[in-house]
């Protein structure tokens, strides 16, 4: 009696088997822009295959072209061709055209996957495939060159609206010293800006012997509560504040003494700058 039951849950076993068709194995895609201006593919697990952008706007299709290999099916495609915001990535290596196993980017890279083309665009690979522009209207301000050495810190931001302004502030009182513009470097959205003497008097009439927090914010025109706190973007590196490191910069006030700024970037790739004041002993003689 007790082969029975066994017996039988073997013969439901193989029946089970032979009706049920044979999965395909998920086809693996890597999709990584890497910061660049190109999407670079490759299949995983050795396999041949080809790869194709649907618009999800209107279907249109982009034919991604392979670059000949023996040893692993990869290709680029130019995203400034791309005339659409967004497209969906297919791949067909068996008979018909499906959505490529959710493998978006290198793991452990040092880089974001995104990249900007030269209008200012930028795009990403988005969960399930997604290849999404943003324009360079629709982006937030951001930093996309810094210069802090000799005295002087200069910012570059982009897009940035004629109206707005960077301006620090303090994190324990809220007190603003804003950046002066510098036009004559200015180019199209891409705006300049820099501390002059009045700011680092400013600065100076507010610090502290001890380095004390300041945040970038940026204002509008006629506004009075400063905005968002502005991030870096000029690369897609991940992490800006373990890849760039700035030594404090110190400016002589007009009426004697030093300010001391150092800047970095916060652990969520914001601005902010450590702002102390140098405090100069006399030795009396005896």
């Amino acid at each position: 009696m007790s082969r029975l039951p066994r017996a039988l849950r073997a013969a439901r076993r193989r029946f089970s088997a032979w009706r049920a068709p044979a999965q395909a194995a998920p086809v693996m895609l890597e999709a990584d822009l890497d910061g660049a201006s190109q999407l670079n593919w490759r299949f995983l697990d050795g396999l041949q295959g080809e790869v194709r952008l649907v618009s999800e706007a209107d279907g249109s299709v982009v034919a991604c072209r392979a670059v000949p290999s023996h040893v692993v099916c990869h290709g680029i495609v130019h995203l400034a061709e791309l005339d659409q915001d967004d497209y969906r990535i297919e791949v067909r290596v068996r008979d018909e055209w499906e959505r490529p196993k959710d493998r978006w980017g290198r793991r452990g890279s040092a880089t974001l996957n995104r990249a900007d083309t030269a209008d200012g665009s930028r795009w990403t690979v988005e969960g399930g495939g997604l290849l999404h522009r943003t324009p360079a209207a629709a982006r937030p301000v951001e930093i996309v060159a810094l210069h802090a050495s000799w005295g002087s810190v200069d910012l570059e931001l982009f897009p940035c609206p004629p109206d707005c302004l960077p301006v620090l502030v303090r994190r324990s009182d809220g007190e603003q010293v804003a950046f002066s513009a510098d036009p004559g470097a200015d180019a199209g959205d891409r705006r300049h800006f820099q501390l002059d003497d009045r700011a680092w008097e400013d600065l100076a009439s507010s610090a502290e012997v001890e380095p004390a927090p300041w945040n970038l914010h940026v204002i509008r025109a006629g506004e009075e509560a400063p905005g968002p706190r502005v991030p870096w973007g000029g690369s897609a590196i991940a992490s800006p504040r373990t890849a760039v490191r700035f030594a404090p910069v110190e400016h002589e006030l007009l009426g004697g003494g030093t300010v001391k700024l150092r800047p970095y970037w916060t652990l969520d790739q914001y601005l902010a700058v450590e702002v102390s004041r140098m405090v100069i002993t006399e030795k009396v003689g005896r």
